[in-house]
């Protein structure tokens, strides 16, 4: 909705490898500290960085009130624009659950206006997709199957964890797999939870977002795509005694996020092709 203020990946300037550098927790809080505040003007430097990326117009709200103008990176502009919206919204891959539960600690008169989505996937379909990336397949934290299973399982039990700090209606848990299958009816479910409106422009949005073309494709940092294929892509990707490592040091999170092992590929001929459908999980 163009009603709330968005804010994607505001801590990527602190990370490596995906997630916060050692050392830098701090210093990403502080940060986080004043964005929820709407104090852009505690933060002249991520205003700048803001201004000189792509990212500024995932802000619909910010972008539909300044014009993409020179206003639109003004921390005064910035701050005053936020505090009118309705919400904010973050987007992180960069921070733990066990960070996000730190930081809500932090700040105990926030806490309580906080809501926590918390996305999974398949670890084998961000296995498959992270062998895409260069950089990635070098770094172990990011390009090793056993690290990636011991941060979502780190990240799982940290989730179980926020019981006690928050109320149950203030967490969710989705899979992608799931919202990318069926977009439109797990958006109605997940802004029913949310408390948001889900508007005719939602709506629009995820029609025009949820398939694309060729040239759509090409973009790398086009937010259009063909949903249902993106999340069984890896079925494709993987060799199987790749697969078949995952689901060995994976195990426990396969089974916990309700995800199908396989007991080879060619036996589960049949399986696949209706996963590669999508019609089961």
């Amino acid at each position: 909705p163009r009603t709330i203020f968005f804010i994607f990946e505001p801590l990527i300037m602190f990370t490596v490898g995906g997630r916060l550098r050692k050392g830098r927790e701090r210093h990403a809080f502080e940060v986080l500290d004043e964005l929820v505040r709407c104090r852009m003007q505690n933060v002249p430097l991520y205003t700048v960085w803001f201004e000189n990326n792509v990212y500024v117009k995932y802000n619909r709200f910010l972008a539909d009130l300044c014009g993409g103008g020179e206003s639109c990176s003004s921390p005064p502009h910035m701050s005053a624009l936020c505090s009118r919206a309705t919400s904010q919204v973050f987007k992180f891959t960069r921070l733990s659950i066990t960070q996000v539960g730190a930081w809500l600690r932090r700040n105990p008169e926030v806490a309580p206006s906080v809501r926590v989505l918390h996305l999974v996937r398949d670890p084998r379909a961000m296995y498959a997709s992270r062998q895409k990336l260069d950089w990635c397949r070098k770094d172990k934290s990011c390009g090793d199957a056993g690290e990636l299973c011991a941060q979502i399982r780190a990240d799982l039990d940290a989730f179980d964890q926020l019981v006690g700090q928050m109320p149950p209606d203030r967490k969710h848990r989705v899979r992608f797999e799931d919202l990318a299958t069926d977009a439109a009816n797990e958006t109605v479910r997940l802004y029913a939870k949310l408390g948001l409106d889900f508007t005719p422009s939602v709506s629009q949005y995820l029609l025009s977002h949820t398939t694309a073309t060729k040239e759509d494709l090409k973009r790398f940092f086009s937010t259009k795509r063909n949903s249902a294929n993106v999340a069984n892509e890896w079925v494709k990707k993987l060799q199987w005694r790749t697969v078949a490592k995952i689901q060995e040091v994976c195990s426990d999170v396969l089974k916990r996020l309700g995800y199908k092992f396989y007991s080879h590929m060619e036996e589960d001929a049949e399986a696949l092709e209706k996963l590669r459908r999508g019609i089961i999980w």
